[in-house]
């Protein structure tokens, strides 16, 4: 699977969390027939359990911030809050890099679903690795869609 990606034309502030992992938004995606919509990555290491693997809970962590980053973008101007998230973790990661490949799968006027596929990645994002988890996210937006007209 190979994806066109471009680097993200604005900074966003990822919070104090994706500090602290290492996390980096580091592609947009521009081919709009698909539902790909963003990647972030996030370094193995620095962020597993004491045996050496990722940890399932920074696995987590990268999927709700790329899924939550992926409906601010989608969304300019509304304030997306995750209220669901569910993670399977398929196999483990000891080194190198993770991404966080983000496709919509819903939308509504309040709520917006993503599925987020943890892969590691090499130095081509365009072609990510095995699958390390998959995850799905669940965004509520806390302000008004002044875009969609009532019904």
């Amino acid at each position: 699977m190979e994806y066109s990606l471009e680097p993200p034309s604005d900074s966003i502030d990822l919070g104090a969390l994706a500090d602290r992992l290492e996390m980096r938004l580091v592609g947009v995606a521009v081919d709009h027939a698909s539902d790909l919509r963003c990647v972030m990555t996030m370094p193995v290491a620095g962020n597993t359990q004491p045996f050496g693997l990722l940890h399932g809970g920074a696995s987590a962590a990268l999927a709700e911030q790329a899924g939550s980053v992926a409906a601010f973008i989608d969304h300019p101007g509304r304030r997306p809050a995750g209220v669901d998230l569910s993670i399977k973790h398929v196999s483990g990661a000891r080194e190198g890099m993770v991404g966080g490949y983000v496709y919509q799968l819903a939308v509504s006027r309040r709520l917006a679903t993503y599925r987020i596929e943890v892969r590691r990645v090499g130095d081509d994002l365009a072609a990510p690795g095995d699958i390390v988890a998959t995850a799905q996210l669940t965004v509520v937006f806390t302000n008004p869609d002044t875009t969609t007209p009532r019904e």
